[in-house]
C-alpha cells in the first residue's frame, strides 16, 4: 500500500510539472503577439524570428550548462540520465525518506519545468528591447542570459547555493584577468603580483570606507 502511494505520488508530480510548465510554454505564443502588436510592421518579421530563436537558444543552452549550474544536473543533462532505473531510483529514495521527505516526481520532467521559466524570462527581455536591439546581440545576450545569469540566480535562490562562494569566485576571476591594482609607490618598490587578498581592492573592505 506504501508503494502505491509513492506511485501515485510520483506520477501526480510529474504530471503536474508538466502540465504547468506547458502552460507556461503558452506564455511565448501571448509574448510573441504583443510584441507584434506594439512594433512597427516592418518588424514583425524580425520580432517573430527572435521569440522562436530565444526559445531555441534557451533550451540548448539550459541544457547543456545551465541546469548543471542551477542543480548540479550535470553537463548535458548527465546526471539525470537515468535510463530504464529512473523511476525506480526516484520511488526507492522516496521511501527512504518517507511521508516527510521531499516531493517524487522525474527529473527530466523538473527540467523542462525549469526551461520553459528560462525562455520566458528572455521573452521579457526580448519584449523590452523590441526594436532597440540588433538581432546577432539579442541572440549573444541570450546565450549568456540563460546559460549563465538566469542559472547563477537560480542556484543562489533554489539550489542552496552560496551566493558569497559565487561572488569570491567572480571576484578572483577578474583579479586574473585583470591582475592586482596597486599604487605606483607600491609598483616601484615591488609587489607580489600573485598574492590574493582584499587589501589589494580596499573599496571591498572597510577600510575603504
Amino acid at each position: 500500500m506504501e508503494n502505491q502511494i509513492f506511485q501515485l505520488q510520483y506520477a501526480l508530480d510529474t504530471f503536474y510539472f508538466l502540465i504547468c510548465g506547458a502552460l507556461v510554454m503558452w506564455m511565448a505564443a501571448g509574448f510573441s503577439m504583443l510584441e507584434a502588436g506594439l512594433v512597427r510592421s516592418k518588424n514583425t518579421t524580425e520580432i517573430l524570428t527572435k521569440n522562436v530563436l530565444l526559445y531555441a537558444v534557451a533550451c540548448i543552452m539550459y541544457m547543456v550548462i545551465g541546469y548543471d549550474i542551477m542543480y548540479d544536473g550535470g553537463a548535458f543533462l548527465a546526471g539525470i540520465a537515468g535510463g530504464d532505473s529512473l523511476v525506480a531510483d526516484a520511488l526507492a529514495a522516496s521511501k527512504e525518506n518517507g511521508f516527510d521527505g521531499d516531493a517524487v516526481y522525474s527529473a527530466p520532467s523538473d527540467f523542462f519545468f525549469q526551461v520553459v521559466f528560462v525562455a520566458t524570462a528572455m521573452s521579457i527581455v526580448s519584449g523590452a528591447v523590441a526594436e532597440r536591439m540588433k538581432l546577432w546581440a539579442f541572440v549573444l545576450f541570450a546565450v549568456v542570459m540563460t546559460g549563465f545569469i538566469y542559472p547563477m540566480e537560480g542556484y543562489w535562490t533554489w539550489g542552496g547555493g552560496s551566493v558569497f562562494a559565487a561572488s569570491f569566485a567572480a571576484w578572483y576571476a577578474i583579479k586574473l584577468v585583470m591582475g592586482i591594482r596597486v599604487s605606483a609607490e607600491e609598483e616601484y618598490e615591488g609587489v607580489d603580483l600573485t598574492e590574493c587578498g582584499m587589501e589589494a581592492y580596499p573599496e571591498f573592505t572597510s577600510a575603504g570606507k
